[in-house]
């Protein structure tokens, strides 16, 4: 009899021991009933089968569930400690408790997440899984990291079959090798291949990249994006001209010095971090602008993109900001690429599930067009304004990932007619 088994038997037994249920209101009938709900209980919880942990980029769950996947996840590793499907879903799940954990919560959770990874590396010392997870859990910078990150690239190398790994294999790739071009090449033609990245997120990235001109240099902020360009640089062909630049991973020195040798400037002297009054260190966003003052390139910003505080020389042309220190016009920019670049057609009448977070991204269009609604609107071209109010409110009717009350606020203030 296993531990849950025996409190239900455990609590059955006393419960008729101490006669709760031998009056009249509460006879033998009833506490049969008790024990076979409780008996119920027991199995349903027994027989829980634990769910993929997907990445906190497409879903992101509670706590709560985050820690009971986990508590499910680690039964599996009970029965086989060498599962290594068991080992990515269970670490993961752990991570991210770690990541939604309260303050006062964390040390305890980290502890936890620090003894299941060193019991990984206990069992499995010299598998895929092993050092992909400790890297990504460690990242990049750690003294154990730096020291198994020929391992993981020779991981990298031998196991391009494993689809479970693809996203962490791009990352991981351009904090350390971003210079490996053919490899990521190679992975992100893989990870096309497989489905696994939602179809209209890369419809959404690629109308960004195809408003750009030719050899511009585009600012990401995010993961998505960052791993959307390259897909589609590199399992399409497409935008090879533009050069695309995940701001955060400027901190990393290996991925600057690759980006200035892209673009054909000098590298980056000084490092870029928080300046603790040394005057060392410069700013992320002083690290973005040395890159556009000096590629001699057209430089954007991505919608999707945490904007710089010089936010009073970008100029929205739909889904990208251009930075620019003279004004010019806009309008017509994003025009030409409403009526005549972007594909829309995904908008209207989308077949492919998106994750929740994915849906959100679709927003982006009503912050990018709705000046453009009232121009139209101010300037008497109803055909091209009730196109675009449809499309827009589509958008906004269709989507997934917001409650009722904000889309009334959607209709009612960024679409009010």
């Amino acid at each position: 009899m296993n531990q849950e088994s025996f409190c239900v038997y455990s609590t059955v037994r006393r419960l008729i021991e101490q006669r709760l249920f031998t009056n009249k209101s509460i006879g033998m009938k009833k506490l049969m009933t008790f024990a076979l709900l409780l008996c119920a209980y027991t199995l349903s919880a027994q027989t829980e089968l634990p769910q993929k942990i997907e990445s906190i980029v497409r879903v992101r769950e509670t706590k709560e569930w985050y820690q009971r996947q986990a508590t499910l996840w680690q039964r599996e590793i009970d029965k086989n400690s060498t599962d290594e499907n068991a080992w990515i879903n269970y670490l993961t799940a752990l991570h991210y408790a770690v990541e939604l954990c309260d303050v006062d919560e964390q040390s305890l959770a980290k502890k936890q997440r620090s003894e299941a990874l060193e019991r990984l590396i206990a069992t499995m010392p010299d598998s895929p899984t092993r050092y992909v997870m400790e890297f990504y859990m460690k990242g990049a910078g750690h003294p154990d990291c730096n020291r198994i990150s020929p391992k993981v690239l020779e991981t990298v190398k031998n196991n391009l079959h494993r689809e479970e790994f693809y996203e962490k294999y791009v990352a991981y790739l351009l904090m350390e090798h971003p210079e490996e071009e053919a490899l990521i090449a190679d992975v992100c033609r893989r990870w096309y291949k497989n489905g696994d990245f939602p179809s209209g997120t890369l419809n959404h990235f690629y109308n960004e990249l195809a408003g750009l001109p030719q050899n511009a240099v585009v600012f990401s902020t995010g993961d998505t994006p960052t791993y959307a360009y390259l897909i589609l640089q590199h399992a399409k062909g497409l935008f090879g001209n533009i050069v695309t630049v995940s701001a955060p991973l400027l901190y990393i020195k290996e991925y600057r010095d690759y980006i200035c040798r892209r673009l054909g400037i000098e590298p980056i002297s000084a490092n870029v971090g928080y300046d603790n009054g040394t005057g060392k260190y410069i700013s992320n966003e002083e690290a973005c602008l040395y890159i556009i003052e000096r590629c001699n390139r057209p430089a954007y910003y991505a919608s999707t993109s945490k904007l710089p505080s010089f936010t009073d020389k970008l100029y929205c042309e739909g889904l990208v900001f251009r930075y620019s220190t003279v004004p010019y016009d806009n309008t017509a920019v994003k025009r030409r690429n409403f009526e005549e670049v972007y594909l829309l057609d995904y908008l209207r009448e989308d077949l492919s599930y998106e994750y929740p977070l994915y849906e959100r991204i679709k927003m982006n269009y009503i912050t990018a067009f709705k000046s453009l609604l009232r121009y139209y609107k101010e300037c008497g071209k109803q055909n091209e304004y009730q196109r675009l109010y449809s499309l827009l409110r589509g958008i906004v009717s269709k989507n997934k990932a917001i409650d009722e009350q904000l889309r009334v606020y959607y209709y009612e203030h960024e679409l009010k007619e």
